[in-house]
C-alpha cells in the first residue's frame, strides 16, 4: 500500500467555508483539490481520481449535486469513492444519501471543523480496508501488516494481537504519524453508532502496547538499548499517534 496521503475533492461555492475547511484537512495531511461548481468538479475528477469527494448540495454549475452523485457513480474510476454531502437543510441532504449510494455521509451547517475531519478519516480507513486484498501488507518502522491474514510480523517474528488490537494497530499504520482521538478508533473498529466508552480504547492501547514491546529483545548483549519497533504515543488532550 502507497504511504502517499489520499486526495479529496471539495465541492463548495462559499469561498470562504472552503478555504477554511480544506485548510484543516490539509493540516491533516490530506491533498485537497478545491472547485466552485460542477463543471469545474468534472475537469478536475477526470484529471486526478480523488479517493474521497465533499461536496456541497446546493452547488452551482450544469449539474445538480444529485446529477453530479450519479455522474460519479456511472464512472468506472469513481463509482466506489464515497461522497460527503454538506448541507443546510438536514432533510433534503438526507433524501440525497437515500437516493445514492455514494452518499454514505452528510453534516448539515453550521458543524465543527472537526467533525468533517473526523468523517474524513473515519471513510478513508474503512474504504483503505474495504479494497483491502488477501496479499495486501502495511509497512511502517519493523512492523509489517498483512490485512487479509490478520498477521503482524515484526523483524519476521510473530505478534500476537487480538482482533480489537489488530485492527488499532491498522489505523495507525494507515496514518503513520498523525494523532488519531478516541472517537476516530472507536469509529474505525466499531462503527459510528457504538457505544463504547472512550476509556476502554486506552485499555486496549495498552494491550497493544505489551505486545509490540513484549520481551527484552530491544536490549543488546552489551546492555544498549536499541528498539526499532514504533511505541503508541499519547498526545495529551488529543489522542494517541504512532511515534
Amino acid at each position: 500500500m502507497s504511504n502517499n496521503m489520499p486526495s479529496i475533492l471539495f465541492i463548495e461555492p462559499d469561498e470562504s467555508f472552503m478555504t477554511v475547511m480544506s485548510y484543516n484537512l490539509e493540516r491533516c495531511g490530506y491533498i485537497v483539490h478545491t472547485v466552485k461548481d460542477s463543471n469545474l468538479a468534472l475537469h478536475s475528477a477526470d484529471r486526478v481520481t480523488p479517493d474521497l469527494i465533499v461536496m456541497n448540495d446546493n452547488i452551482s454549475g450544469s449539474l445538480s449535486a444529485g446529477e453530479m452523485c450519479t455522474v460519479f457513480k456511472n464512472k468506472s474510476n469513481m463509482k466506489n469513492i464515497p461522497i460527503i454531502l454538506i448541507s443546510k437543510d438536514r432533510d433534503a441532504a438526507a433524501k440525497l444519501k437515500e437516493a445514492h449510494t455514494n452518499v454514505v455521509e452528510f453534516l448539515v451547517r453550521p458543524f465543527a471543523t472537526s467533525e468533517l475531519v473526523s468523517k474524513v478519516r473515519s471513510l478513508l480507513l474503512g474504504a483503505n480496508q474495504n479494497v483491502s486484498t488477501g496479499n495486501q501488507t502495511l509497512e511502517y518502522k519493523n512492523l509489517r501488516m498483512n490485512v487479509g491474514s490478520y498477521r503482524v510480523t515484526r523483524d519476521g517474528q510473530a505478534v500476537h494481537l487480538g482482533p480489537t488490537e489488530f485492527k488499532i494497530l491498522q489505523c495507525f499504520m494507515q496514518l503513520p504519524s498523525k494523532v488519531l482521538s478516541r472517537d476516530e478508533i472507536i469509529v474505525h473498529v466499531w462503527g459510528y453508532k457504538s457505544q463504547i466508552d472512550p476509556r476502554t480504547i486506552d485499555v486496549h492501547i495498552n494491550r497493544l502496547r505489551s505486545a509490540l514491546h513484549n520481551d527484552n529483545e530491544n536490549i543488546s548483549p552489551s546492555g544498549v538499548q536499541h528498539d526499532k519497533t514504533p511505541s503508541i504515543k499519547t498526545v495529551r488532550s488529543l489522542g494517541y499517534c504512532l511515534n
